[in-house]
């Protein structure tokens, strides 16, 4: 027998005093009595097996290390640049000063964001209070179709409250600038002299969750990159990628904040650790870095959006909020009990409470209008002959503004069954259901033409964009979120049960959960529950 066996938990990566050994055995023979081990053999076994040991733990501290940070800098040799002459760097400093109120700005500019707005938003909020650390100024960059981008084609207003940011800021959170203001610094910077010159130096960043699975949204392109002066960092962009912890444990040992800020140093500074005046991100990272409580918190929706919410729904309380999201969930011939199980939850949740009728509002992942699909092609055969002279109509742009189709770029509508919209039936069926569509002129038209389509137990409620924008359906889902938020109840589907698990329902409750605090338990006015799943 050798002089150490290994335990059944035995793991060569396991640290050192975890591991479980058996005792040594201090005859190399039979226990009844063979000729004893030398003390000098036994040492020399033991140093070996220890030099090996700690080897080991060495190799794989380097290991995970390298699993954690992984910085590729540029790919080219660093080019000297001119630098502007007296008069020109005169200027850049007054525009500097201008804009960010110091000698010298800096930006963190998020060209492109991974995973739609719930998540979306989460990211941009680390971001932000990272660029804190890398003593930088945000850039607020623009939304659209539920993204979060620099040449998304909505400013960040659109969707959100300025005044909310302006309150962070001042709490010393982080600095930003909007897009508008920052689009004038880069033409006012442009406009000293020489454009290569005067142009503000940029570097382009990849920061990653893991390089070897890149989403294809990286590909984006920056649509002001020939705005930036590459000379001296080049155009190849630097990759810094942090793994996520592999547990808890790793997660509270670690600051992944620090590592993050310091794979970005090392990755832009040159050799006299001087920095760009622009570092452009494309972010592909999916869990939060940032430890602080304050970056943990929603930001607020622009009051266009809270002020409609209230105007649609107040006529229509109290409102049951209900959530269900369906994508994923398998087997897909279990979705007609789940939808007998809320109706039949809904029908309790309003006994328990007899004195009122309450409206259900119904937010969903399934197209509740894809009937109306059919109609594009096949009109009501009633229909006046003049409304045929009205225009053709886009299907694919009709079918996205009225609902037509799953809001989510991973729900297929080929991905739809018979057990989705039987479920969905036994809910027309059983309940008088309110849902938002986005409101045009056009897409009202179509409505008022296909109307026999629409089940009689669904009350849509228009939303309209603000007056002079284009129309962008995402903001249903900004609707849905507030309303829900507010509502009297709410009701969402047990994750993996009936429901896909969803950061969409993860911020709903979240919220609900502060509004239960504030009002102290008291249930008279405000919302009576933080939520309730069904299964």
């Amino acid at each position: 027998m050798p002089p150490f066996r290994r335990g059944t938990n035995y793991d060569p990566l396991t640290p050192l005093s975890q591991r479980s050994f058996y005792r040594p055995n201090l005859t190399s023979g039979s226990s009844k009595g063979g000729p004893s081990t030398s003390r000098h053999t036994l040492l020399i076994v033991a140093a070996v097996v220890t030099v090996v040991l700690f080897g080991s733990m060495i190799w794989y501290g380097d290991r995970l290390k390298k699993a954690v940070t992984y910085i590729r800098g540029a790919d080219v040799e660093e080019v000297e640049v001119r630098p502007l002459s007296p008069d020109m760097e005169e200027l850049r400093r007054r525009v500097d000063q201008k804009y960010c109120g110091v000698d010298k700005c800096r930006f963190l500019v998020p060209v492109v964001i991974i995973e739609q707005e719930s998540k979306s938003q989460s990211h941009f909020r680390h971001l932000a209070f990272l660029s804190r650390h890398l003593s930088r100024t945000i850039v607020l960059p623009n939304v659209g179709s539920a993204f979060l981008g620099l040449c998304r084609p909505h400013p960040f207003s659109y969707y959100y409250s300025l005044s909310s940011l302006e309150a962070r800021q001042s709490a010393g959170h982080f600095q930003y600038i909007t897009r508008e203001s920052y689009d004038e610094w880069l033409s006012e910077r442009g406009a000293i002299g020489d454009a290569q010159e005067a142009a503000p130096s940029a570097v382009d960043m990849h920061v990653l969750r893991n390089r070897s699975i890149p989403d294809e949204g990286l590909r984006e392109e920056n649509c002001w990159k020939r705005r930036y002066n590459y000379a001296k960092w080049g155009m190849t962009k630097r990759v810094v990628e942090v793994r996520d912890p592999p547990d808890e444990a790793w997660r509270r040992a670690h600051n992944l904040t620090e590592m993050l800020r310091d794979g970005i140093f090392a990755a832009v500074r040159d050799k006299r650790e001087e920095e760009p005046d622009v570092i452009n991100v494309w972010y592909d990272r999916r869990i939060p870095f940032i430890n602080d409580p304050a970056a943990q918190i929603p930001l607020t929706y622009a009051t266009y959006w809270t002020n409609l919410a209230s105007t649609l729904t107040n006529p229509l309380s109290p409102l049951i909020a209900v959530h269900w999201r369906m994508e994923g969930i398998e087997p897909a011939s279990k979705l007609v009990d789940c939808a007998r199980n809320l109706t039949q939850h809904i029908r309790l949740l309003a006994q328990r409470n007899p004195a009122v009728v309450p409206t259900i509002y119904f937010l969903t992942d399934y197209p509740h209008l894809l009937n109306l699909t059919s109609a594009l092609s096949d009109p009501d055969p009633e229909a006046e002959e003049e409304d045929e002279e009205e225009g053709d109509v886009d299907a694919s742009a009709l079918s996205t503004l009225i609902g037509a189709k799953p809001e989510s770029e991973t729900f297929s509508a080929a991905s739809l069954t018979h057990w989705h919209h039987d479920a969905v039936a036994e809910l027309y069926g059983k309940l008088e259901l309110s849902m938002s569509y986005l409101s045009t002129p056009e897409t009202d038209m179509f409505l008022e033409r296909v109307r026999y389509l629409i089940p009689p137990s669904v009350r849509l409620l228009r939303v309209r964009t603000p007056e002079g924008t284009e129309p962008d359906h995402s903001v249903l889902g900004i609707m849905d979120k507030i309303v829900a938020t507010r509502a009297r109840w709410f009701l969402a589907g047990a994750g993996w049960k009936c429901a896909r698990y969803s950061s969409f329902t993860q911020q709903i409750i979240r919220e609900r959960k502060a509004l239960w605090d504030r009002q102290g338990g008291r249930v008279v006015e405000g919302i009576a529950n933080v939520v309730e799943f069904w299964e």
